[in-house]
């Protein structure tokens, strides 16, 4: 796998980024996310981003995945 990072997910919140992401590494898949504040909660956009061999395992993770409004308000 190279070092290159793929942008799957680009939301307005932290708490947003933070639900897909734990969805992705409850799958299995290795994501972090890019933004510039650490402070949950906060309106910034995020930049979910997986390694590049990962990217059709977490489009699929994603696709298949109903995110209620809990998970994206806790």
């Amino acid at each position: 796998m190279s070092g290159k990072w793929i942008t799957v997910a680009v939301v307005s919140d932290t708490l947003s980024a933070q639900a897909i992401y734990e969805r992705l590494t409850t799958d299995g898949v290795t994501a972090r996310v890019l933004s510039d504040t650490e402070l949950l909660g906060t309106a910034r956009p995020c930049r979910v981003q997986v390694p590049e061999g990962a990217e059709h395992r977490a489009r699929r993770v994603l696709a298949d995945a109903q995110f209620s409004d809990a998970e994206l308000e806790e």
